[in-house]
């Protein structure tokens, strides 16, 4: 069906958009509502990605985002065979999709929110996706957890988040990835 792992990632992020953009109409939980149900923003870490998230109801979100780092923990990095070979802690040209549902929860309250979340998803990984396309390919399950900071005078969310997982593909692996990030809301 598709020849390409360019095709096969911007199939998967286009349907991807088409799911959390349907979700997004339907309600926005009530503390979304002084600064709106729907953010976009960035993170750094792993994945260095352009991140979205939407609330859905009832304190729960869904997450995600593009990165273009590679996945590559203390230097690490695999070749499309499943060995590992120093990297120097990045790969160029490797494209990372990754999308969580989370279940945000109440820390403190007052001139600022501090929540924070906990979930279940997955991360794909396109390797060398922008440069050669070679069909690399890897999965992790992931289990998101972290805290949120929110403003009430400002639509903006302060986050972090470390994500134990499991890689299943292409062999199975424990992996630890961690990031930090700024949302704004609308």
């Amino acid at each position: 069906m598709f020849n390409s792992p360019r095709k096969t990632f911007l199939s998967v992020a286009l349907l991807s958009l088409v799911a959390v953009t349907a979700s997004t109409l339907d309600e926005a939980p009530a503390r979304a509502e002084t600064r709106g149900s729907f953010g976009l923003g960035f993170q750094l870490g792993n994945p260095t990605a352009l991140t979205f998230k939407s609330f859905i109801g009832g304190g729960n979100a869904i997450d995600g985002g593009i990165g273009i780092n590679g996945y590559g923990g203390y230097g690490r990095c695999r070749n499309p065979d499943g060995s590992w070979y120093y990297c120097g802690g990045a790969r160029t040209g490797d494209v990372s999709l990754h999308l969580d549902y989370l279940w945000q929860r109440p820390l403190a309250r007052g001139s600022v929110t501090l929540d924070w979340h906990y979930g279940l998803g997955g991360r794909a990984i396109f390797f060398r996706a922008l440069n050669s396309g070679d069909g690399a390919f890897a999965f992790i399950g992931r289990v998101p957890l972290g805290l949120d900071l929110g403003f009430h005078n400002a639509p903006v969310e302060i986050f972090g988040e470390i994500d134990p997982g499991l890689m299943i593909v292409p062999p199975l692996y424990f992996s630890l990835e961690a990031a930090v990030g700024v949302r704004f809301f609308f």
